[in-house]
C-alpha cells in the first residue's frame, strides 16, 4: 500500500512532463522536408472593362430575345 502512494505521485508528474513533451516532438517531423519550389503567383482577379453604348444596347436586346 505504501509503494502506491508513492508510485501515484511519481505517474502524475511523468504524465505532466510526458503529454506535453509528446506533443512536441508529434510536431516535428523525423526526416529533413525537401525544399519545395516557391508558389506561382496567383491569377489576377478579373475586372470590368469599358462596353459602348451600342453593345450594350445589342447585347440587353439579345437577353430579352432570349426571354420571350
Amino acid at each position: 500500500m505504501q509503494s502506491l502512494e508513492i508510485a501515484i505521485p511519481i505517474l502524475v508528474l511523468a504524465a505532466i512532463v510526458a503529454l506535453p513533451l509528446r506533443a512536441a516532438l508529434r510536431g516535428r517531423s523525423v526526416r529533413p522536408r525537401a525544399v519545395r519550389p516557391p508558389r506561382p503567383p496567383r491569377p489576377r482577379k478579373s475586372t470590368l472593362h469599358s462596353v459602348s453604348r451600342s453593345q450594350m444596347d445589342e447585347e440587353l436586346q439579345d437577353l430579352i430575345r432570349r426571354r420571350s
